[in-house]
C-alpha cells in the first residue's frame, strides 16, 4: 500500500505556482494589504474602520474583479503577495506596488 506523506504533498504543492489559486490569492492579498494599511495608519483613508472589515471588503472586491481576469498566473500572484508583505509606508504612499501584481491576470496590465 502506497502512502503519501501529507507534509510532502503540501511542500511539493507549495513549490508549484499552479497550487496558488485565485481564492488563496484573494484571501492573502486582502490580508497583506489591510495589514499594510493598518501598520501605516491609513485604514480610514481607504474607507475601513478595522482590520477585519478591511479584509472582508477587500476579499469581496478581489472576488468581483476576478471575472475580468482571463488567465490567473499563480507565480505572479504569489510574488505579488510577498511583495506587498515587504512594502513599507513610503511605497504605499507612492503607490509603488510590486510589478508582479500587474501580471497576475496574465495580461501584463
Amino acid at each position: 500500500m502506497d502512502h503519501h506523506h501529507p507534509f510532502l504533498i503540501l511542500l511539493s504543492c507549495g513549490a508549484l505556482a499552479g497550487c496558488y489559486g485565485e481564492a488563496r490569492y484573494h484571501s492573502e492579498l486582502a490580508e497583506e494589504s489591510c495589514v499594510l494599511y493598518e501598520d501605516c495608519g491609513v485604514m480610514e483613508a481607504y474607507g475601513h474602520v478595522d482590520l477585519a472589515g478591511c479584509i472582508s471588503a477587500a476579499e469581496l472586491a478581489f472576488d468581483a474583479a476576478s471575472a475580468d481576469c482571463p488567465e490567473h498566473d499563480g507565480a505572479a500572484a504569489k510574488a505579488c503577495v510577498w511583495g506587498i508583505r515587504e512594502m513599507d509606508c513610503q511605497a504605499l504612499e507612492d503607490q509603488s506596488y510590486p510589478e508582479e501584481c500587474g501580471m497576475v491576470c496574465g495580461t501584463g496590465d
